[in-house]
């Protein structure tokens, strides 16, 4: 009796599924870094997967983008979790330049925190 893997063929499906999620994933950030340049919602989503600790990303603002650049974002999201070759920034031309311009731009506008009260006040 064979397994559901088996019968699959696993490990051949796994490498053409993930050579096909590489390649959607990849054209799909070209896509989306240039309009990362003017859109925040994707440029933010593109710095959490580059630095998710440092930019954390709230994935329902996906829901105020054109579906076409939500299905690219998650083309990218798939491609990033599944296959992990490179980081993010590693797959588009001048990548390291444009992401950390990206980071220190987000940096300057992120929101000053409030001050803390002392125990009076």
């Amino acid at each position: 009796m064979s397994t559901a893997a088996e019968s699959l063929e696993l490990p051949s499906y796994r490498s053409e599924a993930e050579s096909a999620i590489h390649e959607n994933g990849v054209k799909a950030l070209q896509v989306l870094v240039p309009i990362a340049e003017n859109n925040a919602i994707v440029r933010h989503f593109l710095l959490g997967l580059y630095d998710g600790a440092r930019f954390p990303y709230n994935l329902t603002r996906l829901r105020g983008l054109d579906p076409v650049y939500t299905i690219a974002c998650m083309r990218v999201l798939q491609m990033d979790a599944i296959c992990s070759w490179h980081e993010v920034h590693q797959y588009v031309d001048n990548g390291c330049e444009i992401f950390n311009r990206w980071a220190l731009e987000a940096s300057k506008i992120e929101k000053p925190k409030k001050p803390r009260r002392g125990v009076w006040g």
